[in-house]
């Protein structure tokens, strides 16, 4: 599997958010720039995981979104 872009949508309670960030990290050091995985993270209901997923999403080029 190869896929481009990767949508993270959570209630806020967003375990092992570390382990994910560092995983996609070292994919996309093996990937060419024009070829990395991008991470779209959306948030709802809860406030807590926002840290990890704005991380996850700057470092992949994605974009992170909270919906109330």
């Amino acid at each position: 599997m190869s896929p481009e872009t990767i949508y993270v949508l959570t209630d806020g309670e967003f375990n092992d958010g570390e382990k994910i960030c560092d995983a996609v990290k070292k994919m996309n050091q093996e990937r060419s720039p024009s070829n990395r995985i991008k991470v779209l993270t959306i948030a709802f209901k809860e406030r807590t995981g926002d840290y990890v997923l704005k991380r996850l999403a700057r470092e992949s080029g994605g974009q992170f979104k909270f919906v109330p």
